[in-house]
């Protein structure tokens, strides 16, 4: 049976995800893996998630995330032991993130942050507006949330990000820039994330509604956030120069990472194959057995270059055909270059990456290039996939 301790043993560096599935309560449009926060299994999920953590020990990290569910439901002691586990890794990364629902921020837990190293916030305020809170099912005090985000702004050794969705239901356009707005007579962060809302399968919102916003949120709001200097160097996030988020950005690339945690995803890259090892969904599972218990498969050469077109269109960098060419050779390049100058000469493309009305119908562009990609013959054409990176 593949395992995930023993195939990390194989690589030399990789960044780590950390699930904490934690919340007060789902919101409405959240597929996450996500249960409500009891004290004595989130203390028992934090020591397992520590050991887990040693298997990191021979590498090198550079980046970390703490994502949820909610890592500021954890106790004061909870957060200060995961952080604790991760202090050899914090010290040498690059960048150290924690997701927090702002409200949930205290004095003490943002303290135990700065303290251990962890050098940036995500929040997720998804609006200030509370009609639109209330059909996300977001709890929480507005001026709290304010609160919230003025002492983490106070500290200059934190990077913010804030997150927003837009196309809620019943809304308009200018409710996203009243956000925005909103935000920045708070505070200035480095980066902001916003989220066009998905309908999520078997989520107390797809139940209620069928469709979201018809109208255009996303153009407006992209171009005020470029006016008021962010950069757009990915699909859903901004950032001022030079403050891009970097544990994503691995993700776009298709670089090794670990995850740890219920339902935590992990893609490691070897010279022949990739491997993909999702944690179970299952706090008590996880609890006893951690990442032993994670499922394992194989990603084959074709899926790899779809999900490495994926990725890519996301971002600004576009597709790397130089890198496509050298794994897959020169008629699979032709095919994938092709494909894209189609999508240039109608005006969505440009340098092999999508321009912004392209962004806007992604899903059709990215099933136009999985088409191209499974005509391809791709037996016998692959070179070793380390080349990837």
């Amino acid at each position: 049976m593949t395992s995930l301790y023993r195939e990390v043993k194989k690589i030399s560096e990789a960044s780590v995800y950390l699930h904490i599935p934690f919340c007060r309560k789902k919101c409405g449009c959240c597929a996450f893996f996500s249960v409500p926060y009891s004290s004595c299994d989130a203390g028992g999920y934090i020591r397992r998630m520590a050991e887990d953590i040693s298997m990191a020990a021979d590498l090198t990290v550079p980046t970390i995330y703490i994502g949820g569910g909610d890592p500021g439901m954890l106790s004061a002691d909870d957060l200060s032991l995961l952080l604790d586990a991760l202090s050899p890794y914090i010290t040498g990364s690059s960048e150290t993130t924690i997701e927090m629902n702002p409200e949930h921020l205290t004095d003490s837990s943002l303290d135990c942050i700065i303290s251990h190293g962890v050098d940036r916030i995500s929040f997720g305020i998804q609006s200030f507006d509370p009609n639109i809170r209330r059909i996300l099912g977001r709890e929480g005090n507005i001026d709290r949330l304010k609160e919230s985000l003025l002492k983490a702004a106070a500290h200059k050794e934190l990077q913010l990000n804030a997150d927003f969705i837009t196309s809620v239901p019943g809304t308009e356009p200018d409710d996203t820039l009243r956000d925005i707005d909103s935000l920045l007579e708070i505070c200035t962060p480095e980066h902001i994330s916003l989220y066009d809302l998905a309908l999520e399968d078997n989520t107390p919102l797809s139940r209620r509604y069928r469709e979201t916003s018809l109208k255009d949120h996303l153009t407006p709001a992209w171009k005020y956030l470029k006016q008021l200097g962010y950069r757009h160097y990915e699909l859903s996030n901004f950032s001022l120069e030079g403050r891009e988020g970097q544990h994503n950005l691995r993700y776009w690339r298709l670089e090794n990472y670990i995850g740890i945690g219920c339902s935590a995803v992990s893609g490691l890259v070897f010279p022949d194959h990739i491997l993909r090892f999702t944690g179970i969904r299952d706090v008590q599972g996880f609890i006893m057995e951690g990442m032993h218990g994670a499922e394992a498969e194989t990603v084959t050469s074709r899926d790899a270059l779809k999900d490495l077109i994926m990725v890519s269109l996301r971002t600004e960098f576009g597709i790397p055909m130089q890198r496509i060419r050298s794994i897959y050779g020169d008629e699979t390049a032709d095919a994938v270059e092709q494909c894209s100058e189609k999508w240039e000469s109608a005006g969505m493309m440009q340098h092999h990456a999508l321009l912004e009305q392209g962004m806007l119908i992604m899903d059709t562009v990215v099933l136009d290039f999985f088409s191209t990609v499974e005509e391809l013959d791709l037996d016998g054409t692959v070179r070793p996939l380390d080349s990837f990176f």
